[in-house]
């Protein structure tokens, strides 16, 4: 099984979405944030689920549930997964 690694930028994208969302509905920040977490190990399985991502060497997967978008990489020479990015689908992506 791969190494998993979160980004700073990454692990920030989900602090604050999950702070957001847990200002107007706490029960639903903490379903979200096992939506991250559930995502993150399923991929540190099956890194191949995602689809090719718009830049090189990145793939992105939908959560399932919710409208967002982890960006991420997989580094084979180092047995790593590694989280670059979890941005909401309405957003301009980078």
């Amino acid at each position: 099984m791969l190494k998993l690694k979160w980004t700073k930028v990454a692990l920030q994208d989900m602090q604050d979405t999950v702070n957001y969302i847990n200002q107007h509905n706490p029960q639903a920040a903490r379903g979200v944030a096992k939506k991250f977490h559930d995502a993150s190990l399923l991929l540190q399985q099956i890194p191949s689920l995602g689809r090719e991502g718009r830049y090189p060497d990145m793939q992105e997967w939908v959560v399932s549930g919710i409208p967002y978008t982890l960006w991420y990489r997989v580094n084979h020479a180092q047995s790593m997964l590694e989280i670059l990015r979890i941005l909401h689908d309405a957003r301009q992506k980078p």
